[in-house]
């Protein structure tokens, strides 16, 4: 069997939305398809009201945030926006610096 992390970075490649893959991996879970939590940190990207994203490394979205308000509290982010950063979500964010 494939670990957790193996299949839920695959699904991060093909998958736009890095909030489906948590959905996905929820119901692997519970159909006894994957086994575990993330035991690498992933990245999580989120952003500030008024404009602007940035990224933090966590294994899951409750320390994502605290460390979102930990380093960036000071500059209004978003919390409601943490989402895990798929490829696609990545890749759109980096088209604006173009």
């Amino acid at each position: 069997m494939k670990t957790y992390d193996k299949i839920y970075n695959e699904l991060l490649e093909v998958v736009p939305n890095g909030n489906t893959v948590i959905k996905v991996m929820e119901v692997l879970k519970r159909n006894g398809v994957v086994q575990g939590e993330l035991t690498k940190p992933i990245e999580w990207i989120f952003n500030f009201n008024g404009g602007g994203w940035n990224t933090v490394r966590a294994t899951n979205i409750e320390d994502a945030k605290k460390l979102v308000k930990t380093k960036y509290e000071t500059l209004n982010p978003m919390y409601d926006t943490i989402r895990p950063s798929a490829r696609a979500d990545y890749e759109s964010n980096m088209r604006n610096f173009d």
